[in-house]
């Protein structure tokens, strides 16, 4: 999960695309917060699609635009499947639809991790991929990757308050996604707290 990590948002300039996550109001949680499996392992998916926005046809097509429309369309199979996964189906089927909802991830991560493509790529895509990787990795019990992921949320989210950035212009929804994704952290941070002075 070595995510390459972005500040900005997506690009706007003539001849890229306009696109971004659907996260339109707070009364609807970005997240999908459920448990899996007999242990009632609880997991949360950032389950926000990326959208496309505007009139992109005369864009011409290019290297770029290609990534970036690779990018989109893996991450959100990926999300849909992810999704799926914690539909009620057998253990095996939901099994299956997350090993394609992650390697379906680690594609969009390669293209995300290209230079042509990583200016385009706001801190909260470095944060849902980095999440929702670990998440399904958490769900196949892939406890090193998790933790590699985990590791990689942490250092985006620290990257993104220490540039005073926000993940959204709304404050209420910025705050509501940012604590999420702290939630998601915490036992990271608990681990290396310092232990208090008897």
């Amino acid at each position: 999960c070595a995510l390459p990590i972005c500040d900005g948002s997506s690009s706007s300039s003539p001849g890229t695309l306009n696109y971004d996550f659907l996260v339109s109001t707070p009364s609807r949680s970005p997240f999908l917060e459920t448990t899996i499996g007999d242990s009632q392992q609880h997991i949360s998916i950032f389950r926000e699609p990326i959208i496309v926005s505007g009139d992109h046809f005369e864009i011409p097509l290019d290297e770029q635009l290609g990534e970036q429309l690779s990018y989109i369309t893996l991450y959100n199979i990926a999300l849909s499947y992810h999704l799926m996964s914690v539909e009620k189906q057998s253990p095996s089927s939901s099994q299956q639809l997350r090993k394609k909802a992650l390697a379906l991830y680690e594609h969009s991560y390669q293209i995300f991790r290209k230079e042509s493509v990583r200016s385009a790529f706001p801190t909260i895509h470095s944060m849902a991929l980095a999440s929702n990787m670990g998440q399904a990795h958490l769900a196949l019990g892939h406890l090193e990757e998790t933790e590699q992921c985990t590791q990689f949320l942490l250092s985006a989210i620290m990257f993104l308050v220490d540039g005073g950035m926000q993940v959204d212009d709304n404050e209420e929804l910025n705050k509501s996604i940012m604590n999420r994704f702290f939630d998601l952290v915490k036992p990271i941070i608990s681990r290396h707290k310092p232990a208090s002075a008897a």
